[in-house]
């Protein structure tokens, strides 16, 4: 039982780093597409217009301040919870 607990401990633990790299790239990219409307939809962007651009701003802002942020603690919550199991596994696996 112990060989097959370590093989899966170790495709849990690539899993984590998997994520672990995966996360801030997706983060990085939402703050990068939110700055790039922003500067479309500004003042002196191509698709500025009164009506539009206020909306897009407020959009923006959820973004960054919503989902951004639900999405960091969601990623770390995420990688806390494949640690927990994987460490549960393990102390099981010694105990039994």
């Amino acid at each position: 039982m112990a060989d097959t607990v370590n093989l899966q401990a170790s495709e849990y633990n690539e899993l984590l780093q998997t994520l672990k790299s995966i996360h801030p790239d997706i983060i990085q990219k939402l703050t990068q597409a939110v700055k790039e409307i922003r500067e479309l939809t500004g003042s002196s962007g191509s698709f500025q217009t009164e009506t539009v651009s206020p909306k897009i701003a407020s959009l923006m802002d959820a973004m960054n301040h919503d989902l951004i942020q639900n999405l960091e603690k969601l990623f770390t919550d995420s990688e806390a919870s494949i640690e927990k199991f994987t460490q549960t596994i393990s102390n099981c696996d010694t105990a039994c």
